[in-house]
């Protein structure tokens, strides 16, 4: 009994044994097949282009770096003041925008590739660009710009021109936004004096009809100047609603303002409120091609600069890959061996 069941296992053991034999047999085998691919990942590391990586943070700007954009914004004026996230999302919008991808593409990426890239098709050079360039947060109003390429120098240059490319762009939308407020509003107080002047004009004539008709009373009644009402008369005169009349002022008085009316070049100084609005309309006018200085709608954490290591290929990554390939290869090859020739 203790012989049949102390069969098996001294069986498992010879067999192991002669698996180990078998292998050891074949190490040179394994050591070959491990070096020619360690070999063969160590120069796939070496000839494979380079890829470097130069990437940028950007934040909010300061309060004070946004400042001259709330130029004339008070209440007084009925324009609300830009806050720093009001900018700030401006930027972010023109970061990360397909027409600023594209105009840094057409002006500043196509023409800084060699001769022989700018012979593929215009599209895939765009697909690569889009690989290239990614624009990622980091939470807190935080983002990363980041963009990679086999040129360490060309590529922190290419990064600097596209943050700075979104900033211009950021200045000019909210400018133009500026300059559009600005025009609609100075339109509607133009109108506004308009109406006015129209109005005033309007009191000017109808005061005119009012003299004539009380001229042609003063003539009939035959009074050319006004009687002198002094004391008590006068409040009795204005009791009975007599001193009122126009015509009490006599026809005299009446011809001399008539003519006055008539003759006056313009009704703006006897307006009410014209002046106020035209100072608005001014200050709006003024604004239209409002151009502030000493702004920033975003800034830089960090600087930009070449990359001296490259992010593409990882060699020592690669090496080692191969050196464990190679090594699953020569005991795959070397057990196949040995169970062809136990067959």
């Amino acid at each position: 009994m203790l012989s049949n069941s102390s069969s098996p296992v001294g069986s498992d053991e010879v067999d192991l044994r002669a698996l180990f034999d078998g292998l050891w047999l074949q190490r040179w085998l394994i050591f070959s097949i491990a070096a020619v691919a360690t070999l063969i990942a160590l120069c796939y590391a070496l000839l494979v282009a380079p890829v470097y990586e130069s990437k940028v943070y950007v934040i909010p700007p300061t309060q004070n770096e946004i400042a001259n954009f709330n130029y004339g914004r008070i209440s007084e004026t009925g324009l609300s003041a830009f806050t720093v996230k009001d900018i700030y999302s401006v930027f972010l919008v023109e970061l990360q925008s397909e027409s600023r991808l594209r105009a840094f593409f057409n002006e500043v990426y196509l023409p800084g590739l060699g001769g022989g890239e700018q012979k593929r098709s215009e599209e895939a050079l765009y697909a690569d660009l889009v690989k290239a360039l990614t624009v990622s947060s980091r939470g807190a109003d935080r983002y990363q710009v980041a963009i990679q390429g086999a040129d360490p120098d060309k590529i922190a240059l290419w990064l600097r021109e596209y943050v700075v490319g979104a900033a211009k762009s950021a200045k000019m939308e909210i400018l133009k936004n500026i300059n559009r407020e600005a025009e609609v509003r100075a339109r509607d107080v133009g109108q506004q004096i308009s109406v006015l002047r129209e109005s005033s004009e309007k009191k000017r004539e109808d005061s005119i009809a009012r003299l004539r008709e009380a001229l042609t009373v003063a003539d009939k009644i035959g009074l050319e100047v006004s009687p002198a009402v002094t004391g008590g008369i006068l409040i009795e005169m204005q009791k009975e609603g007599v001193g009122q009349e126009l015509y009490m002022r006599g026809a005299r008085a009446l011809r001399a303002e008539i003519a006055n009316l008539e003759k006056r070049a313009s009704q703006d100084p006897f307006t009410d409120s014209l002046r106020e609005h035209e100072a608005r309309y001014h200050f709006y006018m003024s604004l239209t091609e409002f151009s502030p200085r000493d702004v920033e709608v975003y800034r830089m954490d960090g600087v930009i600069k070449p990359s001296d290591r490259p992010v593409k290929p990882q060699k020592e990554m690669i090496v080692l890959i191969g050196l464990l390939l190679g090594v699953i290869a020569g005991f795959s090859i070397a057990l196949l061996r040995i169970s062809f020739r136990r067959a």
